[in-house]
């Protein structure tokens, strides 16, 4: 769950800094607005890469830990078809999540930055990296099954390894209430939240987009 967070961590802490990098450090961002792309569609593009370093250091991570630290992973038993699924409707809402962040980022004149490193460790508490829903507190156990990012952890968790957890010679399901659900339905919960987050990012970032160019925020410089 750590090293497949790591993709997740790339796609929404790191927008707020490619905003804050375009707009104040490298003062490209008014640039941009130039060019025939459109600034939402540069950031999903970001949000890719960036992912894409995710991706890369994920894979890293779970290679070393197969060799060196004991980690199980039986390529064979790989449910590709699920984790290809699962994967690619993940990466519809973790941009969408990053391009949400971007455009707070864009509105706000003091440290922006921060916004997603805070949300990111948000999700990492309460989206079944660290601890499962079950034992988590009532408040916290009802956000944690409303993220879609809990219900992406727990598909790529099973179509990797079972999602089955060993210890002290007991074998279980890792979040036992996450495992009432059929690959299915993980796919369609899935499937919903990235049409939703999707459809969301979109209509807020015009939103913000516009309130920004209204009030002269494109071009400013706060923090250097």
């Amino acid at each position: 769950s750590n090293a497949l967070y790591l993709i997740a961590m790339q796609a929404i802490a790191n927008m707020s800094w490619t905003i804050l990098e375009d707009r104040e450090h490298y003062r490209t961002l008014k640039y941009i607005y130039t060019a025939p792309v459109s600034l939402y569609w540069y950031l999903i593009g970001r949000a890719t890469a960036r992912m894409a370093i995710g991706i890369m250091t994920c894979i890293f991570l779970l290679t070393v830990g197969a060799f060196f630290l004991g980690i199980h992973l039986n390529i064979a038993s790989i449910q590709w078809g699920w984790l290809g699924l699962y994967f690619m409707l993940g990466m519809v809402v973790l941009i969408s999540f990053g391009i949400v962040i971007a455009g707070i980022a864009l509105v706000v004149p003091r440290n922006g930055e921060f916004i997603g490193e805070i949300m990111a460790g948000m999700l990492l508490l309460v989206c079944s990296v660290y601890f499962p829903p079950d034992i988590l507190p009532s408040l916290l156990r009802k956000l944690s099954l409303a993220m879609p990012v809990t219900y992406w952890l727990e598909g790529m968790r099973r179509a990797l390894c079972g999602g089955i957890l060993q210890m002290d010679g007991a074998t279980g399901p890792i979040s036992p209430m996450l495992a009432a659900h059929s690959n299915s339905g993980l796919a369609l919960i899935l499937a919903a939240s990235a049409i939703l987050s999707a459809t969301f990012a979109y209509y807020f970032y015009q939103w913000v987009e516009r309130l920004a160019k209204a009030r002269g925020m494109i071009d400013m410089v706060t923090g250097y």
